[in-house]
This record gives structure tokens, C-alpha cells and sequence, in this order.
């Protein structure tokens, strides 16, 4: 297993045992020297310190504690270095939450907890609204799209009932445009819609 270490001046001040940690404090120390040291060392009182940098000069560690000096960390969670010693803090970066009250994204920093106002549950709609369960779409809303459309249909068509219009029998395209009016009159109106297939054109 290797071992790293964060190097600031001729000072260790954190070691771990993964590349994985080590990627995560080079995001927390973008200004400190991440390398690799002898394997086994934990940054204990009782371990073996004397290596020296490509230079070198010999590196020593910086308050050094019985228990190591970076604590373990768990889910969402990271060590930072806080009144001279590392201590826990909450970490979702990168984890997406959205807020209730508008749908809008949550970029959760470093220290931040999600609360009650968020969701890790992703809006199913622009304009859905969350309730106990999850995210629903306002009956209101539905119903205005749904009758847009109706609208774009019906008038997709008019062009076919003016007086003008070459066909002689229009009562199939009278029926679909009725159909069309009487969709807000459908038992599942608006959340499930059957919509009239339009007649051909033919003269």
C-alpha cells in the first residue's frame, strides 16, 4: 500500500494511506505538495521520520498526535485542518440536491449540510412543485398544455372547413374538431389524455 503525505515547507502536516485520499486533500491543499513516503508511515510518535525531500533536506512532522494525524473519514465527509489539528467536517460537494420551494439546483460548499428545505430527488418538470412524496405537475399547468395543443390541432385544420376548401364531405373532419373541443370533458382530463386521430385528406 502506498503512503502519502502533505508537505508545507519542510513540514508534514497529513498522512494517508490511499491515492483516493491523496487526490482528495491535493482538492483541499491545491497550495501544498502531495508525495508519496515510505510505506507504513502514519505520522504516530513512534514512526520512523527521517526521509528527506528530492533536495535532500529532511522532512519532519508537524504536530504529530499518538492517534496519527488525519482522522478517519466517513460518508459526505472530509478532515481539514482547523486550529491546528484536523478535524471532521460535512463534505457533499458534488452531490446534487434541489431546493423544494423553487426546483432550483443546490451546489452544496465544503461544511454545508443539506436541510429539510432540499431534495436529493431530481424535479420531474420544469414547473412541477413537491409535496410529501415527491414532484408533481399542478393540475392547472397540465391543463394549460393540453388545451394549447388542442388549440394548435384546431387550427391546423381550419383551413379545411372554409366554404372554399375542396371537399365535399367534411363531416369527418367536423367530428375529429368536435372531438377536439370536448378533450376537457375526458374522464382523465388532464393527466391522461386520448387524443383524436385526424381524418385524411382527400377530396
Amino acid at each position: 500500500m502506498k503512503t502519502y503525505a502533505v508537505i508545507d515547507g519542510s513540514m508534514i502536516t497529513t498522512v494517508v494511506q490511499s491515492a483516493d485520499e491523496a487526490a482528495k486533500l491535493a482538492e483541499l491543499f491545491p497550495e501544498k505538495t502531495i508525495k508519496e513516503v515510505p510505506a507504513g508511515f502514519t505520522g504516530n510518535k513512534g514512526d520512523d521520520i527521517r526521509f528527506f525531500d528530492e533536495d535532500g533536506k529532511r522532512l519532519s512532522i508537524a504536530a504529530a498526535t499518538e492517534a496519527g494525524l488525519v482522522p478517519e473519514v466517513g460518508e459526505h465527509e472530509a478532515a481539514i485542518w482547523e486550529g491546528g489539528r484536523y478535524v471532521l467536517t460535512p463534505d457533499y460537494t458534488g452531490v446534487p440536491y434541489w431546493k423544494k420551494a423553487t426546483g432550483a439546483a443546490v451546489h452544496l460548499s465544503l461544511g454545508r449540510k443539506p436541510d429539510e428545505s432540499m431534495t436529493d430527488i431530481e424535479p420531474s418538470d420544469p414547473q412541477a412543485v413537491w409535496n410529501e412524496t415527491g414532484w408533481t405537475v399542478p393540475e392547472e399547468v397540465l391543463s394549460e398544455r393540453v388545451r394549447l395543443e388542442r388549440d394548435r390541432l384546431l387550427s391546423e385544420s381550419d383551413y379545411i372547413m372554409m366554404a372554399d376548401y375542396p371537399l365535399t364531405d367534411k363531416s369527418d373532419w367536423k367530428a375529429y374538431r368536435q372531438a377536439l373541443r370536448d378533450i376537457p370533458l375526458q374522464p382523465g382530463f388532464p393527466q391522461e389524455i386520448s387524443w383524436p386521430q385526424a381524418p385524411e385528406k382527400r377530396s
